[in-house]
């Protein structure tokens, strides 16, 4: 991929360079027709069962993904492994390896979840029965959040979310650092934040 970038690189400089004198400009104007039936190819090969390998040189210039950086792909979510011509390969929370052809990273929306803020997102939905304070549940819940191992490394916030016909969901947000367990820490905070829920008389019935 590498070769094939600066291969590119010094096609157009060579024929910048040509085109400037006039004794060179005819094999600048023939090198431009080469250059435009490669592109022919190129566009041919983003359209057919070749078009992973046309998204591979497109991912390597353009960089939506880099190695090590957790990205989400439509419903998969992990760090990069690996980026090949064909396939991006993805480890899972779970330790799965996914391979996503790399058509899918050029055509859907890719999340990249490093460039800018490389921490992990732990969500938790919480029932809170309907009628019952919600600024105290919020409260006892981020309380109850402060109680995980390891809390003071992950910030926390408790959200409204979905209304009931007899509970309003609270949505608790942990983010944590890029080694953060955070299945262990979804467990526990669910654990933790049902239990103080209970104790204050705010589950539904």
């Amino acid at each position: 991929m590498r070769r094939l970038a600066l291969a590119i690189v010094a096609l157009i400089g060579t024929w910048s360079v040509l085109s400037i004198y006039p004794t060179t400009s005819e094999v600048a104007r023939a090198l431009l027709a080469s250059s435009a039936v490669l592109a022919i190819f190129a566009g041919l090969a983003l359209n057919t069962p070749l078009s992973n390998l046309g998204s591979g040189v497109l991912v390597a210039f353009t960089q939506p993904v880099r190695l090590g950086d957790r990205v989400t792909v439509g419903e998969h979510t992990g760090f990069v492994e690996a980026i090949e011509l064909i396939y991006t390969t993805l480890v899972t929370d779970d330790e799965r390896r996914i391979f996503i052809p790399n058509n899918q990273l050029t055509s859907t929306t890719v999340v990249n979840r490093t460039i800018r803020d490389p921490r992990r997102t732990v969500t938790a939905s919480l029932p809170v029965r309907l009628g019952g304070p919600l600024e105290r549940a919020r409260a006892v819940v981020l309380e109850a959040a402060q109680a995980v191992p390891g809390a003071e490394r992950f910030d926390v916030r408790v959200t409204v979310g979905d209304i009931g016909e007899k509970v309003v969901w609270l949505t608790a947000t942990a983010l944590a650092p890029l080694d953060a367990d955070v299945a262990g820490i979804g467990s526990d905070l669910r654990e933790r934040a049902l239990t103080a829920l209970a104790d204050a008389d705010l589950l539904p019935a």
